[in-house]
Formats: structure tokens, C-alpha cells, sequence
């Protein structure tokens, strides 16, 4: 399941508290496991210019630092790792087909002159691989609109990337205009109470090893 962050001028906020990204479906509540690992998130820059990539790796960085600030789980660079985007499906999978374990791939994906409205979907992000018996995202993928990226500000940058990184935490739509995880972009990079409280709440335990001890 994947979910977008939006542009628009305005749009109305309730009292609705933070959702699990697969809500209403036998996977509600999937989060990451808390294991001491960390989890590494890669990028795909291709799409950008010099200028351009320095400015996406920069704001990836910062918003890394606003997530690890909440102590959920710990996120850490992890390079370029070139992807392959399916552009019906909007996942985004490693060229070399490498399966890794606690990892997010991130890509910059170029789009229609029309798509950079500001009615445009900007972002898309969610889990690639789910252990269904333990409910642990163990992988995960978001897109990012090349032009966009290119041409906004740092801070709708900024919080576009907090935004869709925390669909791949495993966190839905938020209502309240003081939640990254509201669909509508405004340009503020703090997490809001329903961020934290959706991200704490999504914590997984990490699965212990069946196998046997090494002799």
C-alpha cells in the first residue's frame, strides 16, 4: 500500500489521532521491529544535477536527524543504491536485486511538466516487504518528483521527505495540521504529537533467531 503527501493552497483539520498505514486490514499496526540494527535508508539521485543531488542529500540528512530526535528507531545514510520505478505500481526496487533487510530505498523520478501542479501527488512512500507473522516491515521503498524537489523550497522539501518516510515507518494520513503526517504540505519540519505517538505505537519487537547456537 503506498500513500502520497499532496500540494494544495488549504484544507480543513479534525480531531482525528494518527492512523497505522495499514489500517482495516489484517496488517494494521505493521511497524518496524525494534531491533539495535539500524535502519539504513539509500537514494537514488540519477534524475538530479550536481547542485541538484547535494541539495536532496542534504535535506534527507536533516529530516533523519528530526526523526531520530524521537528515539523511535535508528535511521541512519545509507548511500546511493540505484532503483528501478514502476511507474503503476509506484514502488521502487534495487537494480541489482539484492534483497536487503532494514532498508528504505529512496528515488528522485522525473514526471510530466502537467504533474508538477500544485494539485500534484509530489511523494509516494510505503513498505515493501511485510513478515506477516510478526507484522515487521522489513523493507521499504518512497519516490520523490524530480521537479519538485528541483524547484521548491528547502523547508516543502524537507518535510515532503519527513512526510513520506513516515509511510514507510508504517504511519497513514494524519488530520491534524500539526503532524508531518498531514496529507498537505505547508513547509514545517517538526513532528507533531500523532507523528510520535503513531510512531512509538508501531514499534515491533525484534524476532528472536530459531536457530540453533553456533558450536
Amino acid at each position: 500500500m503506498l500513500l502520497s503527501a499532496l500540494v494544495a493552497p488549504s484544507a480543513r483539520a479534525d480531531d482525528q489521532s494518527w492512523t497505522s498505514l495499514y489500517a482495516g486490514t489484517e496488517y494494521d499496526g505493521s511497524g518496524w521491529a525494534s531491533c539495535p540494527d539500524p535502519i539504513r535508508i539509500s537514494v537514488d539521485t540519477r534524475a538530479l544535477d550536481p547542485a541538484q543531488k547535494a541539495k536532496a542529500r542534504k535535506a534527507l540528512k536533516a529530516v533523519l536527524a528530526v526523526w531520530n530526535k524521537a528515539k523511535v528507531y535508528p535511521l541512519v545514510y545509507g548511500g546511493e543504491i540505484p532503483v528501478r520505478f514502476d511507474k503503476a505500481t509506484g514502488v521502487s526496487t534495487p537494480e541489482d536485486g539484492v534483497t536487503r533487510d532494514r532498508w528504505i530505498y529512496l528515488t528522485l523520478v522525473k514526471a510530466s511538466k502537467k504533474a508538477t501542479s500544485d494539485t500534484a501527488v509530489v511523494g509516494l512512500g510505503g513498505p515493501l516487504r511485510v513478515d506477516p507473522d510478526n507484522k515487521v516491515i522489513v523493507e521499504a521503498s518512497a519516490a520523490f518528483q524530480a521537479q519538485y524537489v528541483n524547484k521548491t523550497s528547502k523547508a516543502l522539501v524537507e518535510e515532503l521527505f519527513a512526510h513520506e518516510l513516515g509511510h514507510v515507518i508504517g504511519l497513514g494520513h494524519s488530520t491534524s495540521k500539526k503532524d508531518v503526517m498531514y496529507p498537505i504540505l505547508s513547509g514545517h519540519l517538526k513532528l507533531g504529537p500523532g507523528d510520535i505517538a503513531g510512531a512509538w505505537a508501531l514499534i515491533r519487537p525484534c524476532p528472536t533467531s530459531t536457530a540453533p547456537p553456533a558450536a
